[in-house]
């Protein structure tokens, strides 16, 4: 496996939960108050999930393999 592989996977694991997370309360929050599910929800959090996993990805993976290069 390459070096920055298992951070890689490790960071956008750690950014789906979160985002599985934030997905589910905005989903029971939006379901009392009474909005319907929809496929949309889903398109919704995945896109979340991967934004949220990307902008991870360049804020902290990225900086710490470009510092260790570095030194």
């Amino acid at each position: 496996m390459p070096a920055g592989l298992g951070r890689w996977l490790i960071s956008w694991t750690f950014a789906g939960i979160i985002g599985w997370f934030v997905g589910t309360f905005l989903m029971f929050h939006l379901l009392g108050s009474g909005v319907r599910p929809s496929a949309g929800w889903f398109v919704t959090f995945m896109v979340g999930w991967i934004i949220g996993g990307f902008i991870w990805y360049e804020w902290k993976i990225k900086t710490e393999l470009e510092g260790s290069t570095v030194r």
